[in-house]
């Protein structure tokens, strides 16, 4: 993916995204984007290419 998804969890913020974003920064797991074939297995990251951008994004920055 080259840019977040129109319903990115890091970007519109509702009950359910938020639980998802607060899950993944406490557990520091990478999540699958949930609008693509990814949403079948959210939690289990095999293709990078189907992780959720803003996620990717934020554990190559806290990384450096």
């Amino acid at each position: 993916m080259k840019k977040p998804c129109k319903e990115c969890p890091h970007l519109i913020h509702n009950r359910h995204n938020n639980m998802i974003v607060t899950f993944s920064e406490k557990t520091s797991k990478k999540h699958n984007c949930h609008m693509n074939e990814g949403k079948k297995d959210l939690w289990n990251v095999k293709d990078e290419n189907l992780q959720c951008f803003s996620n990717l994004m934020k554990s190559k920055n806290r990384n450096l």
